[in-house]
């Protein structure tokens, strides 16, 4: 969990230091509001790992960077 905003987790994954996404996403469309990743300069790829959908609706993806070895 990230407190903070979408301010926070924007300035983590611009260090590079984020090791696992895990968001849930509801079925509900609220209008506007700030993008996620909209200010991140160094967006790098990443791979699914799950997405579970739950019987109200909600997924809950998790998501891993793209590493270079």
């Amino acid at each position: 969990m990230a407190p903070g905003g979408v301010t926070f987790p924007q300035s983590l994954v611009a260090l590079d230091v984020v090791d696992e996404y895990r968001m849930l996403v509801c079925p509900y469309v609220a209008g506007s509001g700030l993008a996620l990743f909209g200010e991140v300069q160094r967006l790098r790829g990443s791979r699914s790992v799950s997405a579970p959908r739950c019987s109200s609706g909600v997924m809950a993806l998790v998501y891993r960077p793209a590493r270079s070895n």
